[in-house]
C-alpha cells in the first residue's frame, strides 16, 4: 500500500496533467455537448458514459506512458517541455471550450460563412500559439502550476457535470423506446388514416411549384387543397404536439411536460387507440412525440446493448461535436467538413452524417415503400410519417437523387419538387394495393420555410377570393411565412381533380378534422375542415412565435419567451396580422411589451448613435453612421402618444433612397400619402389626426419599388432589398 501511495506522490504531476487534458477530450467535453444539447442524441447518457470513461482511460494510458518515457531520458529538459505542452494543450482545450465559445449558429445544414470570421483565426491562432510558445521557452513555470491547474480545472469541470446532469429534466419518453419498423407500410384492408408530414413545406411556395406542370396537380387526385392554413409555431418542436392535441403550449408548465400531458391526456393518437385503431408513428424528430403504448402500437422498449451500430454512430458523431466547441477555429473548419464532420463521416457503418444524410432517408422511405408494402385483414389503422422532406440541407433532385443545392429559393423548389415525385410513389403504391380509395389520407408540412416570395401571396389570394394585397406589414414577413404550411386532405373514397377550399384553416384543426370524420365523439378545440358550407370569414387564429435558440428547454425546461400574434383574414396577407404585444414567459408568467413613449417634436434620431431601435419593429437594416436603411418593401415604427393629437400631425423625415422610387406612408393600415423620391432630402406629409384614434400606433414607410438588392440591380453587393437610408423623422 505505501509503494502505491509513494508512486502517486512521485508522479503525481504526470497522473495530474495526464488526467487533465484525457478528462476533459474524452469526458467533459462530450458530457457537457450532450447535457446541453440531449435533443440531439437518440440515447441516454447512462447509454455513453461506458464510451466517455474509455476514450478517458485510453488516452490517460496513452499520454501517461509517453510521459514517463520521456521521464527515464537522461536530458529532463524534454521531459520538462512536455509535460508542460500536454498541460497547456488540456488548458487551451478547456479554454476554448468553456471561455473562447463562438457562435456558429444552428448546425441545421446550412453552410457556416467561414470567410466571416477570419478575425477569429487570429484571435484563436494568437492564444494558442503564443501560449505553446511561452511553454517551450518557460517551460519551470508551466511546470510549477499545472499540478494545481490542472487538478482544480478537473474539480470544476466536474461540479459543472454534475449540475448540468441534475438539472436535466425528465428523459423524453422516445429515449426509453425504439420504433418498430416491421410493419411500417402494412395497412388495412379495412380503413386506414395517414399522416404524411414533411417538414418545412411552405404553402405558397408548393402552390408556385404546383403550377410549373399539369402532371403535379393530377398527383393529388380527390383531394382538397387549404392555402389559407395557419401553423400554430415556426419551428417542429411545438408545431407536431399541436397538430395531434389541437392545444398550444403557452410555457404554463415545462416543455416536455407539455408534451407529455397534452399528448396522454387528450390527443389524436389516444381518441383513435381508443376506438380500435392500430396507432403506428414514424418520425424524424421522435421528441416532439410523446411515446407510450397506450399511445402507440409500433413501439418496444429499448434494449441496451454496449456494441449498438446506431449509439456507436451516435458517439463518433458526438465526438466530432466535441473536437469542433474544444479546438480553435482554423481546426473547427477542418472537422466541420460542410457538416460532412471527419470522424463519423469515416465510419464507413454511418449513413446519418454522410452527404445526402436527408436525402438518403427520403430515397429509402421510397424504397422500402416499393418492396415491404402490403394489405391485412385488420382492424382500422393509423400511420404518421414524419419526413424531413424540404428541410435544410437541401440535397435531393426532383427525380430523388442525391446532389447537394444551395441553401436559397432554386434549392428550395428543387426539395419541393423531390417531394412531389415521393408523394407520387407513395400514393400510387397505396392505388395498386388497392388502399387508396379506404383512407382517409392528410399531407402537411408542420410549418413554413420562412422565405418570403414577393407577389406570390398576392397571387394565390387573388385566385381564391379577388382580395386586394395592398397595404403595409407590422409583422416580419419571415415570421408570416414560417407560419404558412402545405395541407392537403383527401376523404374516404373521395375522387376528382384537385380543390381548394377557400377557408380559414390551422393545422390545429386536424385532430378536430379526423375524428368528426370518423364520426367519434370527442372535445378537440376548432373546426371539422371536412364539413361542407362552413363559413370562416370571421375566425381569428393564433401564432406564437419563438426564435429557434429559444428551444433551451434542456437547462431551463421552457422555451425562453412566445410572442403572440392573431390573424384575421388571409393567413399570407400581412394585412391580417396584428401582434398582441404579449410575451409568454417561463412557469405561465406573460407580459405585455409596452410601445416606447413619444412626445410630439421630438427628433427620432437613426443609425449608431439613434434611438430608433427602440421604435423600430420589422423592415430595418442594421444601424449605420447616422442612418438606417429599409431591407423590405415595408419598414415600420410603434409608437406611443402621450395624448391623442388636437390637430392634423405634420411627418417630417429626411431619407436618401436607393434608386428613385415611390414611398408610401401609412398609419396603421390607412394609407396617408406618397413621395416620389429622387435625391436625398428632407420630406414633409400631413397626418390627418383622426387616423390616430388611439396613442398607440403603426407608422409604416411602403416601397412598392424596393423590391431587388443592389447585387440584383448590378449596383453593389448588398444582398439585403435596400430602399431608402433614413436619418431622422419627427411628428409634430
Amino acid at each position: 500500500m505505501k509503494s502505491i501511495l509513494d508512486f502517486f506522490k512521485k508522479n503525481s504531476l504526470i497522473l495530474a496533467v495526464s488526467s487533465f487534458i484525457s478528462l476533459t477530450i474524452g469526458f467533459f467535453g462530450p458530457s457537457q455537448i450532450f447535457f446541453t444539447n440531449p435533443r440531439e442524441f437518440s440515447f441516454t447518457f447512462k447509454e455513453v458514459l461506458p464510451y466517455f470513461l474509455i476514450t478517458s482511460l485510453i488516452s490517460f494510458l496513452i499520454i501517461s506512458i509517453i510521459l514517463f518515457i520521456l521521464n527515464k531520458i537522461k536530458n529532463k529538459k524534454y521531459f520538462k517541455i512536455g509535460i508542460s505542452l500536454v498541460f497547456i494543450l488540456g488548458f487551451l482545450l478547456w479554454l476554448q471550450g468553456n471561455v473562447i465559445v463562438w457562435d456558429y449558429g444552428i448546425f441545421d445544414g446550412k453552410p457556416i460563412p467561414w470567410e466571416k470570421f477570419t478575425y477569429r483565426n487570429w484571435i484563436d491562432d494568437t492564444i494558442w500559439m503564443t501560449l505553446i510558445l511561452l511553454t517551450i521557452f518557460k517551460f519551470d513555470f508551466f511546470l510549477k502550476i499545472g499540478k494545481k491547474v490542472g487538478t482544480f480545472l478537473i474539480i470544476v469541470q466536474l461540479i459543472y457535470i454534475f449540475v448540468l446532469g441534475f438539472k436535466q429534466p425528465m428523459i423524453p419518453s422516445f429515449k426509453k423506446h425504439t420504433i418498430n419498423e416491421s410493419n411500417k407500410f402494412t395497412f388495412s384492408k379495412n380503413k386506414n388514416v395517414v399522416i404524411l408530414l414533411l417538414d418545412t413545406l411552405q404553402t405558397d411556395i408548393f402552390f408556385e411549384v404546383l403550377a410549373e406542370k399539369n402532371e403535379y396537380k393530377k398527383i393529388f387526385d380527390g383531394f382538397n387543397y387549404y392555402p389559407d392554413t395557419l401553423s400554430g409555431y415556426p419551428y417542429t418542436f411545438l408545431s407536431i404536439p399541436s397538430i395531434f392535441t389541437g392545444k398550444y403550449h403557452k410555457n404554463e408548465e415545462p416543455t416536455l411536460n407539455y408534451i407529455k400531458n397534452s399528448f396522454m391526456q387528450n390527443s389524436l393518437l389516444k381518441s383513435l387507440k381508443e376506438n380500435g385503431f392500430k396507432t403506428e408513428v414514424y418520425t424524424e424528430d421522435p421528441i416532439t412525440i410523446f411515446f407510450d403504448k397506450k399511445l402507440i402500437d409500433n413501439i418496444v422498449p429499448k434494449k441496451n446493448a454496449f456494441f449498438n451500430a446506431k449509439l456507436l454512430n451516435g458517439v463518433f458523431y458526438l465526438a466530432d461535436i466535441t473536437l469542433f466547441r474544444l479546438l480553435p477555429n482554423n481546426l473547427k473548419e477542418y472537422m466541420y467538413n460542410d457538416q460532412k464532420w471527419r470522424i463519423s463521416n469515416n465510419n464507413k457503418g454511418n449513413v446519418s452524417n454522410k452527404v445526402g444524410q436527408f436525402g438518403l432517408k427520403s430515397i429509402d422511405f421510397v424504397k422500402k415503400l416499393s418492396q415491404n408494402t402490403n394489405v391485412k385483414e385488420t382492424g382500422p389503422v393509423f400511420k404518421f410519417y414524419h419526413l424531413r422532406a424540404t428541410h435544410l440541407p437541401y440535397e435531393l433532385t426532383e427525380d430523388l437523387k442525391i446532389k447537394e443545392f444551395p441553401p436559397n429559393i432554386d434549392g428550395y423548389k428543387e426539395q419541393v419538387r423531390a417531394m412531389l415525385t415521393l408523394t407520387k410513389l407513395f400514393l400510387n403504391k397505396l392505388k395498386e394495393i388497392g388502399v387508396f380509395d379506404n383512407s382517409l389520407i392528410i399531407i402537411m408540412a408542420d410549418h413554413g420555410v420562412g422565405i418570403q416570395i414577393d407577389d406570390l401571396l398576392l397571387k394565390i389570394e387573388n385566385d381564391l377570393d379577388g382580395k386586394n394585397f395592398s397595404g403595409p406589414n407590422i409583422v416580419d414577413k419571415k415570421i408570416i411565412s414560417r407560419a404558412l404550411p402545405l395541407l392537403l386532405i383527401k376523404p374516404i373514397n373521395s375522387i376528382g381533380e384537385l380543390k381548394d377550399i377557400k377557408i380559414s384553416a390551422s393545422s390545429t384543426d386536424v385532430p378536430r378534422t379526423v375524428l368528426d370524420y370518423l364520426g367519434i365523439k370527442n372535445s378537440f378545440p376548432g373546426i371539422n375542415l371536412l364539413k361542407k358550407n362552413i363559413n370562416t370569414s370571421d375566425r381569428i387564429r393564433t401564432f406564437y412565435y419563438y426564435d429557434v435558440k429559444d428551444e433551451d428547454v434542456w437547462e431551463n425546461d421552457y422555451i425562453t419567451s412566445l410572442d403572440e400574434y392573431k390573424v384575421n383574414g388571409f393567413s399570407g396577407n400581412s394585412l391580417s396580422w396584428s401582434p398582441t404585444n404579449i410575451k409568454y414567459l417561463p412557469e405561465g408568467k406573460k407580459i405585455k411589451i409596452l410601445a416606447t413613449k413619444y412626445n410630439l417634436g421630438q427628433i427620432i434620431s437613426f443609425g449608431k448613435n439613434g434611438i430608433s431601435k427602440n421604435y423600430e419593429l420589422s423592415g430595418w437594416g442594421g444601424p449605420e453612421d447616422g442612418y438606417n436603411w429599409t431591407n423590405d418593401p415595408t419598414a415600420t415604427l410603434r409608437l406611443a402618444l402621450t395624448d391623442l393629437p388636437k390637430k392634423d400631425l405634420t411627418l417630417k423625415t429626411k431619407f436618401a433612397p436607393l434608386f428613385p422610387q415611390r414611398v408610401l406612408i401609412y398609419v396603421n393600415k390607412n394609407e396617408v400619402g406618397e413621395w416620389f423620391a429622387q435625391e436625398s432630402g428632407e420630406y414633409k406629409m400631413t397626418i390627418p389626426k383622426n387616423l390616430i384614434d388611439k396613442k398607440e400606433f403603426y407608422l409604416s414607410f411602403v416601397l412598392p419599388e424596393a423590391t431587388k438588392s443592389p447585387k440584383e440591380l448590378g449596383i453593389g453587393e448588398d444582398i439585403r432589398k435596400l430602399g431608402i437610408a433614413i436619418n431622422y423623422l419627427e411628428l409634430r
